[in-house]
């Protein structure tokens, strides 16, 4: 239109409807941005004009949007070329504003934001319907035209204008649907969230899981056996433990009341999954911290759709900010088509040929799915009828498969007459958005089932306040089925809690109107007395704060209340009845234990006194004998061999009770085991017999132990001969040594690292029966037949292995044979040298006059030592107790050159306290003790001192009092 032409008004639009439509895009006294501005730059550039305005024009004012060399935002609104520009359909051109007076209704003047201006063309700024709403134009201050190309950029720019605010608004309509899409998830998670469907996990200051709800178990699937006392980083990722998150979360929720928790988490089959939820600090009525709870639910189909929600949103947002938008334009008269990259992409068509020539708009049609074809049509025809703009969602099929779907705008911004010619459009991929709706949708629709469906009440509630602020009442804005059941309400939607139970507490009002104040979340057991139930409440604030609405996931547990009254009750009475029953089982355990040693005792004493009865009738008829008259030498030398192998019997009898009871005295010493082994090993071959081979598996280095080596060669001694009674005379007896062994663990006592002395004998014969192995140690147990066996040979080895810091272990199979090892301890080192007289034999030497100080309490025993060593050669002089004798050697120490005591005697001090009190008075007077038992010296053994074992000889005690007196001059020279 030039300058003479007459104004015209294009359309039915009134200034109030051209008003509001302008306002609808929000953009007037917005910030300046730099795509509009660089469309008013191209404007100007294009034109050669110093000038150009993007003009929105309100109601009583021109608002410029962008502007080049003008300077000014805003001017109030006039009768000038813009207004005309704004009743036209096209671009307005006016060569010199001087000579404008031909135009109806306006004056010869420029516009009022340029006064000096002369020359101007602008284009008005059209709505999809056809509405004006400002003008993008441009100013020179001298007379000018445009050139036809320059008219057509102007256009092209001034739809670019259009175009982009209309993005704007489909960006606000977006974000105005995904706001209420949020609020809509966010109520309905909360349906999901306060049902079944979470899980509720508690644990202690250290991390330690102490509560696991079903919960838990259906989301995580640990039960709650596998997951008490389990440290709960379990349920995180490696790498989120690595970092602390797990501790974050408690510390945030000490220093803020709670700690979120949205992350990815572990199952128990190792599958992660995302969970929403927080951790809560617990506190005792002190208000000391005890431990942490952990709501949490699985939100992993959430996170998922609305990952993919957000990463179309970012990707429709890319494509606006970087104009990825595909964009088209159609003549209608040609039926062509011509559009960007992007509308091409969409549509699956040559880019190239597209931008140039344009492609036939039934190549275009072609694209659409066959199911939304006719709509298109429909839409696209009622919008050329009325020439008008036309907006359609469909899909698209592209050669290759791809399923899209576009929403396409269109606008005509040329017609001949009532007749469209040209329409121009955006048009936007919402593929992703559409995906994301349907799985909010299916959401939606899960969400309401569970709803329905969850056996534990729910209900959304609106709070009433009164003018203080304190909740006064409560109407119920949801409910699902199950509230009627938990309740026993009936017809409660949408009525006030005070009309349904007018008594109902208050303390329920306070609870949930803190809620709904705060935002904090509710968990609590309490008692509603008006409905005469106790409930497992859980409360959340929904909505905008300012409803006052509060989501109630509850469930009815008075039968569980009623059992714990009872469980307290019961528990009450409970600890005194289980001390009463604690006390009479401890009374009949002790009367049980008591009977046993009584039983024990009385299997020892008859035992020993069976078999001293024995012995005391040969001594008694021997002697008998020995008195008869004319007896010849013959028989009275059997009669005397006779008395003495008795009392060498006894000797060993009692050598062995003392071994078994751990009270002999031992001669400690290091050897080797291994050659003690080899010689033990000669010696039985006289001692079995001939019909049993002995087999020897020894070790080629030596294995020193620390024990008394003759109660060692006794012991194997013993073994063996219980090893040839079980093969009957005839086998293999295999010795066999270990060493650096461990004790292992034997007859309920624990084991002892090494290392031990293994030494074991291994028979072929019939084996122990399994109820017999118990009882092979016990003194006087035996299986064989009648005067074939004490019963004490075993029970030496059993005691001197203990009192040696050892064991003996046994392992049988009847018909296989039976083995038995002897643990002693291993210890490095040479072994114990042995002096000459040690091994020292022949005939008994004289006393040769040498002086003798007896200590004995006895007086028999006293006056027979005195009497023997005198008939030696020795002088003896006897003191019947301790004291006595260091009043005797106080008298003259020098008067004696051995002291000889015994060990037990009354007076509190013994035979080993006055040894080592004479060491310390007369150091070069040596003592030898003798003892037939002592507890000191079982304990503690000798102390250094010789010491001679009772029942003893008159050469036995001759040469160790000779060997004494030799090695103490030895000292001393």
């Amino acid at each position: 239109m030039t300058a003479g032409s007459a104004p015209e008004t294009a359309g039915t639009w009134t200034e109030a409807e051209r008003v509001a439509a302008l306002r609808r895009y929000g953009v007037l006294d917005t910030p300046r941005e730099a795509a509009f501005d660089d469309i008013a730059e191209m404007a100007a550039k294009a034109c050669g004009t110093p000038i150009a305005l993007i003009d929105f024009i309100d109601a009583d004012r021109h608002w410029f949007k962008a502007e080049v060399g003008l300077g000014l935002r805003t001017v109030p609104l006039a009768s000038d070329p813009c207004w005309r520009a704004l009743a036209g359909t096209d671009l307005l051109e006016v060569p010199d504003l001087l000579e404008m007076s031909d135009l109806p209704g306006f004056a010869a003047r420029p516009p009022a934001a340029v006064p000096q201006a002369r020359f101007y063309a602008g284009v008005p700024l059209l709505t999809p319907e056809g509405l004006p709403v400002g003008v993008l134009c441009v100013m020179d201050r001298v007379p000018g035209r445009l050139a036809e190309p320059q008219g057509f950029i102007l256009r092209a720019l001034a739809r670019a204008v259009m175009d982009r605010l209309e993005q704007g608004r489909a960006i606000a309509e977006r974000d105005a649907a995904l706001a209420r899409q949020r609020r809509a998830e966010s109520r309905s998670r909360l349906m999901l969230d306060s049902a079944v469907d979470y899980g509720i996990i508690s644990f202690d200051l250290a991390g330690a899981v102490t509560s696991w709800n079903e919960g838990a178990h259906r989301i995580l699937g640990w039960s709650e056996a596998e997951m008490i006392g389990r440290h709960a980083d379990r349920i995180f990722t490696p790498e989120d433990v690595a970092v602390g998150l797990p501790a974050a979360e408690m510390e945030e929720a000490l220093a803020t009341g709670r700690g979120r928790d949205e992350r990815w988490h572990v199952r128990k089959s190792g599958d992660r999954f995302w969970a929403d939820g927080e951790v809560m600090a617990l506190r005792d009525d002190g208000g000391a911290v005890t431990g942490f709870v952990k709501i949490m639910r699985d939100r992993t189909e959430q996170h998922v759709a609305l990952r993919a929600l957000r990463d179309n949103q970012e990707r429709i947002e890319t494509a606006l900010d970087t104009g990825l938008l595909g964009f088209f334009d159609w003549d209608v008269a040609l039926q062509l088509i011509r559009g960007d990259r992007s509308f091409a992409a969409f549509h699956g068509l040559d880019p190239e040929r597209l931008a140039d020539g344009g492609v036939p708009l039934d190549e275009v049609a072609a694209v659409i799915h066959q199911d939304d074809r006719a709509a298109v049509a429909a839409s696209v025809g009622s919008a050329m009828a009325a020439s008008g703009s036309y907006s359609k969602q469909f899909r698209t099929l592209k050669p290759d498969g791809t399923l899209r779907h576009l929403m396409v705008r269109g606008h005509c911004y040329e017609r001949d007459g009532d007749r469209a010619l040209r329409y121009t459009g955006v048009a936007v991929d919402v593929t992703a958005s559409k995906a994301a709706e349907e799985v909010s949708r299916q959401n939606q629709a899960r969400y309401r089932s569970l709803f329905s469906s969850i056996d534990a009440g729910f209900c959304i509630i609106a709070m009433k306040f009164d003018g203080e602020g304190r909740a006064v009442d409560y109407r119920f804005v949801e409910v699902n089925p199950a509230f009627e059941r938990q309740t026993g309400i009936v017809d409660a939607l949408g009525r006030w809690m005070r009309d349904l139970v007018p008594d109902h507490d208050q303390h329920w009002f306070d609870l949930y109107g803190r809620v709904a104040l705060t935002g904090a979340p509710l968990r609590t057991e309490q008692e509603a007395e008006a409905l005469g139930r106790w409930y497992d409440v859980h409360a959340y604030r929904v909505d905008e704060p300012d409803r006052h609405h509060v989501a109630v996931l509850f469930n009815d547990i008075t039968e569980r209340r009623r059992t714990e009254t009872a469980l307290q009750e019961l528990n009450a009475t409970l600890e005194q009845r289980v001390a009463e029953e604690v006390e009479e089982r401890a009374r009949a355990e002790e009367a049980f234990r008591q009977s046993q040693k009584m039983e024990a005792v009385g299997q020892l004493t008859g035992g020993v006194a069976h078999d001293f009865n024995n012995l005391l009738t040969v001594l008694k008829s021997s002697t008998d004998l020995l008195r008869r008259p004319g007896l010849s030498d013959e028989r009275r030398g059997r009669y005397l061999d006779a008395i003495s192998e008795t009392v060498d019997r006894a000797a060993k009898l009692t050598g062995q009770l003392l071994a078994f009871a751990r009270r002999q005295a031992l001669k400690p010493e290091v050897f080797d085991a291994v050659d003690r082994l080899r010689t033990v090993a000669d010696m039985l071959d006289t001692v079995l017999g001939a019909r049993i081979r002995v087999s020897l598996d020894l070790l080629e280095i030596p294995c020193h132990v620390r024990a008394d080596a003759s109660q060692f060669e006794t012991a194997l001694v013993n073994m063996a001969v219980n090893a040839r009674d079980a093969m009957g005379g005839e086998g293999t007896l295999t010795l066999r040594i270990l060493g650096d062994a461990d004790l292992p663990p034997i007859r309920g006592h624990a084991g002892a690292a090494g290392p031990f002395a293994a030494v074991s004998l291994t028979d072929t014969g019939d084996g122990i029966p399994a109820e017999h192995l118990a009882r092979i140690f016990e003194p006087f147990f035996t299986t064989k037949e009648v005067g074939k066996g004490t019963g004490l040979g075993l029970s030496q080895v059993f005691g001197f292995a203990k009192q040696s810091g050892g064991d003996v272990d046994v392992e049988s199979e009847v018909g296989r044979g039976t083995s038995f090892t002897l643990y002693l301890p291993q210890v490095a080192g040479e072994p114990t040298q042995r002096s000459e007289g040690d091994t020292a034999g022949g005939a008994v030497a004289g006393g040769g006059g040498r002086r003798v100080l007896v200590v004995e309490d006895n007086v028999e025993i006293g006056r027979f030592a005195t009497q023997i060593l005198e008939d030696l050669g020795y002088r003896a002089e006897w003191a019947s107790n301790a004291a006595d004798a260091l009043a005797r050697l106080a008298e003259g120490a020098g008067d004696f050159d051995v002291v000889f005591s015994d060990v037990i005697m009354p007076g509190g001090m013994n035979g080993v306290d006055l040894a080592h009190a004479i060491g310390r008075l007369y150091p070069s007077l040596p003592v030898v003790l003798t003892s037939g038992y002592s507890h000191v010296l079982a304990e503690e053994g000798p102390q250094g001192f010789e010491l001679v074992q009772k029942p003893y000889s008159a050469e036995q005690l001759s040469r160790v009092l000779r060997q004494t007196m030799l090695l103490q001059r030895r000292r001393r020279g």
